[in-house]
């Protein structure tokens, strides 16, 4: 996608590269002529869902991401509520729970009935949360902002 900057046509200088070859190419873009005022049509939409993204967000104070090759592990966060919410990039099934106890001392949850924990990796600093299960096996999460959480699972 690329956004003109004028109502009419721009030059765009396109390169593409691997270890071996090069390929560069110009191509012009402008807007087509039957679409008299894209970006009201376009502000609108966009409006709409960030609009719709920022009310899911206000839900959570915070969101942490567990990265496996194929996809995320998703975990949305209220700390006044005590709530939890755990869903993965690839299917958008949403599982919430409560959670007992504090962050540097660990808390307790229950994750589709999976015994769960979770403390900060150090004592007061949230950016790295580790998650692990009754078993013990732990997945070091990372913090990101909740909105942004919710804008890249869409």
């Amino acid at each position: 996608m690329y956004d003109l900057t004028t109502n009419s046509r721009e030059t765009l200088r396109i390169t593409a590269e691997t270890d071996s070859d090069k390929k560069i190419a110009n191509t012009i873009v402008s807007l087509p002529k039957n679409n008299a005022n894209p970006e009201k049509k376009i502000t609108s939409k966009t409006n709409k869902k960030n609009t719709r993204i920022e009310k899911m967000a206000k839900k959570y104070t915070t969101a942490y991401i567990f990265k496996l090759k194929d996809y995320d592990i998703i975990y949305l966060i209220n700390e006044h509520t005590k709530r939890l919410t755990y869903t993965t990039s690839d299917d958008h099934s949403i599982s919430t729970s409560t959670y007992s106890g504090n962050f540097n001392n660990g808390i307790e949850f229950n994750m589709d009935r999976l015994a769960m924990r979770a403390h900060y990796k150090y004592l007061n600093q949230a950016p790295t949360l580790i998650i692990s299960d009754k078993n013990g096996i732990e997945n070091k999460t990372y913090q990101r902002k909740p909105q942004l959480v919710i804008e890249l699972s869409k």
